[in-house]
């Protein structure tokens, strides 16, 4: 076992997590992303448009929900537990860390599968170019 494994997956969860969001298609099916560049399915590799469309069929849920309201409940569940007397501060203070790890780890995902995504589009695109 390597003992620097833990500190290289918390560097790439670190690289992912800053990454800049440069993407080269918008985040949609692959059959709309063909019709948004004039090409038609019938050129393409189908191997490569079925799996393009298992990447898109497998994108990430968020951990926390899908509308800001979710987010919104989750922060106010943190300010909720500064009430409780004494110990409050702390349990507000690990709530609202644990949050923001699922917040963070969501993003990961996301882009790790952005990327996986992309890199699945290119080759389809690619292959109705031949």
């Amino acid at each position: 076992m390597n003992p620097f494994a833990p500190s290289n997956r918390f560097r790439e969860f670190w690289r992912d997590f800053n990454t800049a969001n440069r993407w080269r298609f918008s985040e949609l099916p692959p059959s709309d992303i063909l019709r948004s560049l004039d090409s038609d399915i019938s050129d393409v590799d189908h191997d490569e448009f079925v799996r393009a469309q298992w990447m898109w069929e497998r994108r990430p849920g968020s951990l926390l929900g899908k509308t800001l309201l979710d987010y919104l409940i989750a922060i106010l569940i943190g300010f909720v537990l500064l009430l409780i007397p004494d110990a409050g501060i702390l349990v507000a203070c690990c709530w609202l860390s644990g949050m923001f790890l699922v917040i963070a780890q969501d993003v990961v995902r996301l882009v790790r599968w952005r990327h996986q995504y992309e890199s699945s589009i290119a080759r389809v695109i690619r292959s109705g170019a031949k």
